[in-house]
């Protein structure tokens, strides 16, 4: 006869962890349009490069991309975007990308045909 008792197991959430940490916070975008519609993108601290250029951080293979299109740096706790020279502009909100913006929750950054939806919130 085993010695173990099978009592149920009580689950916490991290939030819930006594002495536990809040859940980290996720930053990043969803692609509303495009051929990667549906796509996440988790954004780590510091320079994001977003662009049609093989190494770019958020690759997006399209011709309406330039290589190097923009940039979201993000520095813990904001994320601003600047297009970094594209020939066919980006935009926030439809309006052109003329100098840096602070992304807010919901915000739509457009690089070419692609629309993407700014999030931040726990994980």
């Amino acid at each position: 006869m085993s010695d173990l008792v099978d009592e149920p197991t009580e689950i916490l959430r991290l939030d819930e962890a006594p002495g536990g940490d809040a859940p980290p916070e996720v930053v990043g975008f969803l692609v509303s349009r495009g051929p990667k519609a549906g796509s996440r993108y988790r954004l780590d601290p510091g320079v994001t490069s977003l662009g049609r250029h093989p190494e770019s951080t958020i690759f997006f293979d399209d011709i309406t991309v330039s290589r190097r299109h923009a940039e979201a740096n993000f520095d813990g706790s904001r994320v601003v975007v600047r297009d970094v020279g594209s020939l066919n502009g980006s935009y926030v909100n439809q309006r052109p990308l003329e100098e840096p913006v602070e992304l807010a929750e919901g915000d739509v950054l457009q690089i070419g045909k692609f629309k993407l939806v700014f999030f931040h919130g726990e994980g």
